[in-house]
């Protein structure tokens, strides 16, 4: 009897996605890696997805809802066992440019970005995929521990309460996809992951403040790969 298992993952092209996809292609199952775009960036990513054996998928945006909606129509000949969203975005400048402005001085297209991330985009998934998960099957939703800081443990150089505040309501989303009717009659587990800073090329730059300590991403991936299987819906912040 095959243990293969089908897997949808968005945000197969950033860090700790690519590598989930691969984790889970190498194990045998059946993986769909949906990137935003194909283009010189992602090509040694997409190279590395189709080598492990996932199936690359070109979306675009997440919170584009018609870019969704067709990535459903090309996935729907079978049911997934888990969708994982593991969406976001690394600016040129990595951590320094993410934090370096404060709420008076943070330009409003960052802070539609981050809306269209972590809530139309997830919005958008969890709607849109929820008739491709299979009964007792999952959403894993890649979170983060910044929203658990509190005043006192906030780092001054951590101009970042926009992100903070679109990933805390993005934690209220998931905690209202678990009372959802549908997800309940279905036995459908909504899992919430959080890690706190991960040693990604986010982090990897020269100049400029740094987290005190990083996360290995193969200790995230193990997480993320570790919930799919679970009898019990995971909601953990490490």
């Amino acid at each position: 009897m095959s243990t293969e298992k089908n897997y949808l993952i968005f945000g197969a092209g950033g860090s700790i996605g690519s590598e989930v996809a691969q984790r889970l292609a190498r194990d045998e199952n059946c993986v769909i890696a949906s990137i935003r775009y194909r283009n010189a960036r992602s090509a040694a990513v997409i190279e590395k997805l189709q080598a492990a054996g996932a199936i690359t998928d070109v979306l675009g945006d997440v919170s584009d809802r018609s870019a969704v909606q067709k990535c459903f129509e090309r996935n729907c000949m079978g049911m997934f066992d888990g969708v994982i969203y593991a969406v976001g975005h690394c600016p040129p400048g990595g951590f320094p440019d993410a934090i370096k402005y404060p709420l008076s001085q943070l330009p409003v297209g960052l802070f539609m970005n981050e809306i269209a991330m972590y809530q139309i985009g997830v919005l958008n998934v969890f709607q849109i995929m929820l008739p491709l998960v299979k009964d007792g099957g999952c959403f894993t939703f890649i979170s983060s521990a910044i929203t658990r800081l509190t005043d006192e443990e906030w780092p001054s150089f951590l101009q970042a309460h926009y992100h903070a505040a679109m990933i805390s309501a993005e934690d209220w989303l998931i905690r209202g996809m678990r009372m959802d009717p549908a997800v309940k009659r279905r036995g459908i587990k909504i899992h919430r992951l959080a890690p706190k800073a991960v040693d990604t090329p986010f982090h990897q730059h020269e100049h400029g403040p740094k987290p005190p300590q990083l996360l290995s991403v193969e200790t995230v991936v193990e997480k993320i790969v570790s919930s799919l299987t679970s009898e019990k819906t995971v909601d953990e912040q490490f």
